[in-house]
């Protein structure tokens, strides 16, 4: 199988500055601030390090994945299983990067995709995500397609498809739609409603998903060359699996391990990702944590105050620890956070049935993640709930699960219902985190004992 990847090639260059020697302010927001002023001044940085990006992602995914491939209209060469741009790139990108905050200094403006026919047929045709396609270069693809009818096109588009690519979409085989918070289903809904939904491949910052199967992912632990190029990981593993004969569910899965494995210039192999694949149980981090809860049958247990941490430190495997004791001090002066876990105890939060209705309260999930939290832990009353409100607070709590699990928390849920509506709430509840693609082994439902 040969692939023609259209797209643009960029360098990425990473600058670490040092704090040490800056003058960083630090905002109410937590926000780092550096006055950079053009006035002749010396900065400093301790470590310099570059990256190609861009189409060459897609490039070195299909040749770590034994794949034949190349960029159309660039020259590359193979060392050591790098890959080496033969001619300057096309763009810039400097990431600048303190402690573990960043900023991207990107070109307002980047180079138009140029793509040159090739001589010989290819078996895919591969519009990457980096590509800029013009009227003119989408007119030159559409006529190569007609003159090599076994070629097949593959697109990827972001949400909403702009006007350049609508003209592709009926003759594509395969569309990775790359989806945003910020745009609704609804604007590029109609682009899509002669498509075969079977074609389609859903991509956002939570998950992977085609048709009815769908992979969480969570960018809790992902570095900064793998953030910045997430969706090109994941559309060429999930494309070159695709092609390899492998099942959806397995290929969503294999980009779901590219994507938390890789590092600056090095995605994994094909033999990598089968023996990840194959070998790690639980899966990801959020598995493991939930079975870790679950192990030898013991607890999950809530407190009030740090007294009683040395009592269930020997009999529980999570203490969810109310928000006010987060940050709180044990008598021997260690935070309670480090205490539970130096104590092999899994720290989690207790958050209270109006949470989601706090304003950022995924900033603060992602908070409480950051100073070393695993899991969260409520509650949800529904005796004496009327069939509306069960099915409202059902979903409430699958959309609270699901803002938990984005960023790298564990949900533990405890329904509270009568005997009458206990078995009702609880299907109504399992039902709602399923619809939402919430997998059992990923989350808790802690009924009481």
């Amino acid at each position: 199988m040969n692939i023609l990847i259209v797209g643009n090639v960029l360098k990425d260059v990473y600058l670490n500055l040092d704090t040490r020697t800056e003058n960083f302010e630090t905002d109410k927001h937590g926000t780092k601030w550096l006055d950079l002023s053009f006035n002749a001044s010396e900065h400093f940085f301790y470590n310099r390090s570059s990256s190609l990006g861009g189409a060459t992602v897609s490039l070195e995914v299909f040749k770590k994945m034994g794949l034949s491939s190349s960029i159309s209209g660039h020259a590359f060469s193979f060392s050591d299983d790098a890959i080496q741009l033969n001619d300057p790139a096309e763009t810039y990108r400097y990431i600048l990067i303190a402690d573990e905050e960043v900023s991207y200094l990107a070109p307002s403006k980047f180079t138009v995709t140029n793509f040159d026919p090739p001589a010989e047929s290819v078996d895919y045709l591969f519009i990457d995500r980096s590509a800029k396609i013009t009227e003119k270069t989408a007119a030159k693809i559409s006529a190569y397609l007609d003159i090599s009818p076994n070629t097949k096109l593959v697109l990827y588009a972001r949400s909403p498809i702009n006007i350049v690519l609508s003209s592709l979409l009926s003759r594509a085989e395969l569309i990775f739609l790359e989806q945003s918070t910020s745009v609704s289903e609804e604007s590029y809904a109609p682009k899509l409603a002669n498509i075969d939904p079977q074609k389609i491949v859903k991509l956002s910052e939570t998950q992977l998903s085609c048709a009815d199967i769908t992979e969480k992912i969570s960018l809790s632990r992902i570095d900064i060359m793998t953030h910045l190029s997430i969706y090109s990981i994941a559309a060429a593993t999930i494309l070159g699996s695709f092609i390899l004969g492998e099942s959806v569910e397995n290929s969503l899965r294999m980009a779901h391990i590219n994507i938390e494995n890789s590092r600056i210039n090095s995605v994994l192999s094909l033999n990598e990702l089968h023996e990840i694949s194959s070998t790690a149980k639980p899966t990801n981090n959020l598995e493991l944590i939930t079975a870790n809860l679950l192990l030898n049958d013991q607890p999950i247990t809530t407190i009030e105050n740090l007294d009683n941490l040395t009592t269930l430190k020997n009999s529980s495997n999570g203490i969810a620890l109310p928000q006010s004791l987060i940050t709180s001090l044990t008598s021997t002066g260690q935070s309670a956070i480090d205490y539970l876990t130096s104590h092999r105890i899994i720290p989690g939060i207790i958050i209270d049935q109006d949470f989601e209705k706090t304003k950022n309260y995924m900033e603060q999930l992602k908070t409480y993640f950051i100073l070393g939290v695993r899991f969260a832990k409520w509650q949800i009353n529904f005796s004496d709930t009327s069939p509306q409100a069960l099915q409202e607070k059902c979903q409430q709590a699958a959309l609270l699960a699901e803002a938990c699990q984005t960023t790298g928390l564990v949900p533990v849920i405890t329904p509270i219902a009568n005997k009458s509506q206990s078995a009702k709430a609880l299907q109504a509840l399992q039902a709602a985190l399923k619809n939402q693609g919430i997998k059992e082994n990923t989350t808790i439902i802690d009924l009481p004992r």
